[in-house]
């Protein structure tokens, strides 16, 4: 698996200290429709790669008794139509980070989740590529507007930091307040 070779050679050539995992791409599909396939693939996306470069970089992070490792989930894990894979797989990184973090916070080696909202982003635009739609979303978001990349960076790089040694397996919503209410998209 190309994963499995790119992360040997990382962890080789480097000695990581910060992992964020921000792969993702959504296969949507109503619960009837959905094929096995389209799940299997998101795992591989979502969960087996994210385990297989953490695997080669957590010995570096032992060693320098440090490390932040960050885990891209969605808003979705919370139910949105069309989303049984994604949010199947997305959820199951909730699991990764909560276990991780407690196997490794003696080791100064922090781990948590990010979970965006609609944010206005090439992957929402072509699963929305209605503009009228994207602002009625918008218009149902508490804040009344969609997410930029930005709104995302922000919190990973406080997650990131070196003083941020004390937060460890947490999921952070940056939804703009949709994870509160029904978000319909």
């Amino acid at each position: 698996m190309a994963t499995t070779s790119l992360a040997e050679e990382l962890g080789r050539e480097y000695s990581v200290g910060y992992f964020v995992h921000c792969a993702g791409t959504v296969k949507p599909a109503l619960m009837e429709e959905v094929k096995l396939e389209e799940m299997d693939y998101l795992q591989e996306l979502h969960i087996n790669s994210a385990l297989i470069l953490a695997q080669q970089f957590i010995p570096g992070m032992k060693a320098a008794n440090f490390g932040r490792i960050v885990l891209v989930s969605t808003r979705g894990i919370l139910g949105l139509v069309t989303r049984t894979c994604y949010a199947a797989t997305k959820s199951a990184m909730l699991g990764l980070v909560r276990t991780w973090a407690l196997e490794f916070a003696s080791q100064g080696i922090t781990v948590n989740a990010v979970a965006p909202g609609p944010i206005e982003t090439e992957m929402f635009r072509e699963q929305i590529p209605d503009a009228s739609r994207r602002q009625q979303i918008a218009e149902g978001v508490p804040v009344k507007r969609l997410g930029k990349p930005e709104d995302i960076g922000r919190v990973i790089e406080f997650l990131t930091d070196e003083d941020s040694g004390f937060i460890t397996g947490q999921t952070f919503y940056i939804c703009g307040g949709a994870s509160l209410g029904v978000l319909t998209m």
